[in-house]
């Protein structure tokens, strides 16, 4: 990811028990383009990718999600939005985005 831009790829490989493997890119996605197209206040801070298996425990998140947290230079604020997952569907309903300001944050004591 850069300030402005999110890319999901979709690979696609047959292992074949080295460290290295051949493939081909299935798909490229931007999941946040909807948000970011356009928006020149808003900067990228972080991209976090959901965890799909660790250590023998499993979570529920689909391949491909993933949390973005950007902050909005007008405003003063952040905007954490999570996109859902799923490379096959294209509809908006993917992303919620949640606006909050960082004071807001410190006020109730989650942030140090």
């Amino acid at each position: 990811y850069t300030k402005k831009d999110v890319f999901l790829l979709e690979l696609s490989y047959e292992p074949n028990g080295t460290p290295e493997a051949e493939g081909v890119i299935v798909s490229v996605k931007e999941p946040y383009e909807d948000f970011l197209l356009g928006n020149t206040n808003s900067n990228i801070v972080r991209i976090q990718q959901a965890p799909q298996k660790s250590k023998g425990y499993a979570t529920l998140c689909p391949p491909g999600a993933m949390a973005m947290l950007a902050h909005d230079s007008s405003a003063g604020g952040y905007c954490l939005c999570l996109y859902h997952g799923g490379l096959q569907s294209t509809t908006s309903m993917e992303t919620t985005s949640h606006h909050f300001a960082l004071e807001d944050l410190v006020e109730e004591g989650i942030h140090d």
